[in-house]
């Protein structure tokens, strides 16, 4: 089992077959940007469990699993053709929390940096 964390507080424990949310994230309607966002780093746990991930770190990594769930909720591509609207209408439009729109950013980036402007997935 992987305890999970976000933001200094246990959101969730996951094992390779099913997970479970803490209270406070399973008690938040299921369109709920958080819950959403705590689920896909309980799917980036499970993938680490079973050894989807090549590549990957052989146990959960907290910061793995946030860019895991941000690829996976904000594609790149579809990311970089709204990135010119503010931080909290990427977020309500990819219902993801506010604080992860900047991330993406950064890390779209970053990797536009490294590979001179070309894009890629993830």
């Amino acid at each position: 089992m992987t305890l999970i964390t976000y933001q200094r507080q246990i959101v969730a424990i996951a094992g390779a077959h099913r997970f479970y949310l803490a209270p406070a994230i399973g008690d938040l309607p299921d369109v709920d940007p958080l819950k959403t966002f705590v689920c896909f780093l309980a799917l980036y746990a499970r993938d680490v469990q079973t050894g989807e991930l090549p590549g990957d770190p052989t146990r959960y990594v907290p910061c793995r699993g946030e860019h895991y769930a941000r690829a996976a909720l904000m594609p790149a591509d579809e990311f970089s053709a709204l990135q010119h609207r503010s931080d909290h209408e990427l977020a309500t439009h990819f219902r993801v929390p506010l604080e992860q729109i900047a991330n993406r950013r950064e890390e779209l980036a970053a990797r536009a940096n490294s590979t001179g402007g070309t894009r890629s997935r993830g």
